[in-house]
């Protein structure tokens, strides 16, 4: 079957793989229809990331995926054959309380296995196998948007993460209980400033506007990109960054409550700390590894 991936010593390549074949009663055949490109994945083949399976020199890149079910094993209830599916992308190390716990993200040792980034194929191949477990079955009148399950699921956490930490802190909103709306739209007294406007930032942005968060999108585009259209279609402000400065932007949004970090530009999203409000979320989300930058940082306005 045909891949696309990186090989080490020569970087993005295609190259013919055998197609997997089930092997194991609870284990999907599936075909890759569908994969998302973002910015993990240039951040990948940009510094070389390859991290294969172990034994191989190769990696199938994408961890976005859409595909549809060729065969299942005879212990798989679920799924059958013609099933549209998004698989997921973490595989838990099985050792840790967190992966044992269906909690994956937080693998406390840290060798857990993820596709198309670390020690397993993706999902730019033509074919993959996988344990029923790892597979979402996709209504069909979701098929058009399906691919974009990946990200949203990022998306979602962050949400998830910041209702969490402020349960403890009480929100600057009217007394006034005419003013009050429903729980849909708890934001509605609510800040925030989306950083970056990629796959995750405008999904970011796209439940803080259904929550009635008013929303700032910031990101280095012209007017006329596709992408500020879309910003502002959602009820969102679009903010150049190549305008303002980190320092600038408690002065030119005002308090905010909330921030979320969604591009990898660690220098301009350190700077952006000292923006948060009292009692406000910041929450990173495409802050990469390594790179070598250094920030200085005031701790007298982070921590105040």
């Amino acid at each position: 079957m045909h891949a696309i991936g990186l090989e080490m010593g020569k970087g993005l390549v295609s190259k013919d793989l055998p197609k997997p074949e089930i092997r194991r009663d609870d284990e999907v055949l599936y075909r890759t229809l569908e994969v998302g490109i973002c910015g993990s994945d240039r951040s990948v083949i940009q510094y070389d990331r390859n991290d294969p399976p172990p034994g191989e020199t190769f990696m199938a890149l994408g961890h976005e995926g859409l595909a549809v079910v060729e065969a299942v094993g005879r212990g798989v209830k679920s799924l059958k054959t013609g099933d549209l599916v998004v698989p997921t992308v973490r595989r838990g190390c099985g050792k840790c309380a967190s992966c044992a716990n269906q909690q994956s993200d937080m693998c406390a040792t840290g060798e857990y296995r993820e596709r198309g980034l670390h020690k397993l194929h993706g999902f730019l191949a033509e074919y993959a196998v996988d344990s029923e477990e790892y597979l979402v079955r996709v209504p069909p009148d979701l098929r058009d948007l399906a691919v974009l399950a990946e990200p949203l699921s990022i998306a979602e956490k962050v949400m998830q993460t910041i209702d969490f930490v402020q349960q403890r802190f009480p929100w600057a909103c009217p007394v006034d209980e005419r003013q009050r709306r429903g729980p849909d739209e708890w934001g509605y007294c609510r800040t925030a400033l989306v950083f970056g406007a990629g796959p995750i930032g405008f999904l970011v942005a796209c439940l803080l506007r259904k929550a009635a968060v008013r929303t700032f999108v910031l990101e280095n585009k012209d007017e006329t990109n596709p992408r500020v259209a879309l910003i502002r279609a959602l009820g969102a402000d679009y903010v150049d960054s190549r305008g303002v400065t980190p320092q600038e932007i408690p002065d030119k949004l005002g308090p905010l409550d909330i921030i979320v970090e969604a591009t990898g530009v660690s220098d301009y999203a350190l700077q952006l700390i000292p923006a948060v409000s009292r009692n406000g979320v910041y929450v990173f989300t495409g802050v990469p590894r390594g790179g070598g930058s250094q920030v200085t940082l005031d701790g007298n306005l982070v921590l105040r």
